[in-house]
């Protein structure tokens, strides 16, 4: 038992650790939406980006989280 919760914890924290890595903080997204050119336009498609970059961020880090509790849990589970 003990082995398929840190195996589990392991899969878990690679799925999160390669979430962050792909949309954790990106440097070309303006969350902001806005074009930096003379115009005020606001740019909605990178809004959006920005809300799935963000929003895959945090499933990302909670995977992460779910792997640390996994592993630690298998070290007091006997069998």
């Amino acid at each position: 038992m003990n082995t398929c919760l840190n195996d589990l914890g392991l899969v878990a924290g690679i799925i999160g650790a390669l979430l962050l890595f792909k949309f954790g903080l990106p440097a070309d997204i303006d969350r902001k939406g806005l074009i930096h050119r003379v115009t005020s336009d606001v740019d909605h498609d990178e809004i959006r980006k920005g809300k799935l970059y963000d929003r895959w961020g945090k499933v990302g880090l909670a995977f992460l989280v779910i792997a640390f509790v996994l592993q630690l849990a298998s070290n007091h589970v006997s069998g």
